[in-house]
């Protein structure tokens, strides 16, 4: 049974690698922003995964009198890792959602989460050096038992301000496809309770199904919601009757047009550069030089521009 569990966890490591690969290839095609801490989200899942392998690996192969898996201190240093992943997931969530409303982090929740970090880990290393029968290591041991559920509350809220967020916002088009990313993500926490009372004999099998669905859950939204909003999101802008009139105003050149149209069509740089039989290097001056004509930093910021251009 141990070893089906590695097996399972390096199927679900090559998931996650080929889903995080594919997400960040996303983000550098359309730009969107909430695409890159989604990466990240997806890089930080898999890592925690690939922790819970590289331990379960150790535990069945090192002889029975190795300390190594078995040793207080390791099993502190396993721990500090794991949450510190948790962690990660939870940031770059925030991140996401964050990015979805067209926001940053604010300097002050910056503060809060560096803060919140360097206590963390001040905590763990004073739980090594403690006794480990003292009443301060058995409070840490609790307060630490309990830092993962906080975290997932942390990121339970977010999803519910995303929520709320779509509700109240006038763009359908944009609402959709946050309610949509809501939803499969609050959708973990309905399914990890129900593991509990499956009978303990498919028990590890509902985890493993679990844990790989989990990784599949931002593709899933990606084939099924973002997509189609990026895809419609273009066929407005090349639809639009004004963009001869961005053109002039803007002195946007027939080669800067023809590249326009094809980032347009999310077509990444060397997309572009094998399509128009010109040098990549090339490329990117004709972008710069659209981004600076239009006053923008990012291929998002692009799209956005042009969608909202009314001459």
């Amino acid at each position: 049974m141990e070893h089906i569990k590695i097996l399972a966890a390096v199927a679900n490591l090559m998931i996650g690698a080929g889903i995080a690969v594919y997400t960040y290839n996303l983000y550098k095609t359309y730009a969107y922003p909430f695409l890159q801490p989604l990466t990240y989200h997806i890089i930080f899942y898999n890592l925690l995964i690939l922790l819970t392998l590289i331990y379960k690996y150790l535990d069945l192969n090192l002889p029975e009198k190795f300390p190594l898996t078995r040793s207080p201190v390791f099993e502190d240093i396993g721990y500090l890792f794991i949450y510190l992943f948790v962690m990660g997931i939870t940031y770059a969530m925030v991140r996401v959602v964050l990015q979805f409303q067209g926001k940053a982090l604010s300097p002050r929740l910056k503060k809060w989460i560096f803060t919140g970090a360097i206590v963390f880990l001040g905590g763990i290393v004073i739980k090594m050096i403690l006794p480990p029968r003292s009443l301060s290591h058995k409070w840490l041991y609790f307060i630490y038992e309990n830092v993962g559920a906080i975290l997932f509350v942390i990121e339970i809220v977010f999803l519910v301000t995303l929520l709320i967020y779509a509700k109240r916002s006038s763009d359908r088009k944009k609402a959709k496809i946050c309610k949509a990313f809501a939803y499969l993500y609050l959708a973990r926490y309905v399914f990890l309770p129900l593991i509990i009372v499956f009978p303990e004999q498919i028990r590890f099998f509902a985890s493993m199904a679990g844990l790989i669905c989990f990784n599949f859950l931002p593709l899933l939204w990606i084939k099924l919601f973002f997509l189609k909003y990026a895809q419609s999101m273009l066929s407005l802008i090349e639809g639009s009757t004004s963009l001869e009139r961005l053109y002039k105003k803007y002195n946007i050149s027939r080669r800067e047009q023809d590249i326009l149209r094809l980032i347009m069509d999310g077509k990444s740089n060397k997309e572009i550069e094998d399509e128009l039989y010109i040098s990549i290097h090339t490329v990117k001056n004709h972008i710069y030089s659209l981004y600076q004509k239009l006053g923008v930093k990012t291929r998002y910021q692009l799209v956005h521009f042009i969608t909202k251009f009314r001459g």
